[in-house]
């Protein structure tokens, strides 16, 4: 199935995104949390908000790895920015639990955090916490 790519598209799901990632938090009573913007995802994604602002004003899409690092931060497939759909059948996406413990290892840990969740979750891989 060929796939369209529009940029008003691109940047109306990033907006919409950045909205629902809002809506989560503030229905998650996460009060101590600050909104996300469209200005610090796209800041921590490697380009100024002017630079984003240019492409879209200019009708250009960001460059690949911008994208894939701005799908990451919004939690979201690279492909449904960029498409409208994903590429991944539904009973592969992640649901529940799974898709709670990766928006927050994707959207609140560091690095240094991410690292930490692996290595305890391989541990607890090891052990007898595992599903038999």
């Amino acid at each position: 199935m060929e796939h369209k790519i529009s940029s008003d598209d691109f940047y109306q799901r990033v907006k919409n995104r950045v909205k629902q990632v809002n809506l989560e938090k503030k229905n998650n009573k996460d009060k101590d949390e600050e909104n996300v913007t469209i200005g610090k995802i796209v800041s921590e994604a490697g380009i100024s908000i002017d630079s984003y602002n240019g492409l879209k004003k200019g009708n250009k899409l960001p460059p690949a790895d911008v994208v894939y690092k701005i799908a990451a931060k919004l939690n979201i497939g690279m492909e449904f920015l960029l498409t409208g759909s994903s590429l991944k059948p539904e009973s592969d996406r992640p649901f529940g639990k799974e898709a709670e413990l990766i928006s927050v290892f994707n959207t609140y840990l560091s690095p240094t955090g991410q690292s930490i969740v692996l290595d305890i979750v391989k541990a607890l891989s090891k052990a007898s916490y595992c599903k038999k």
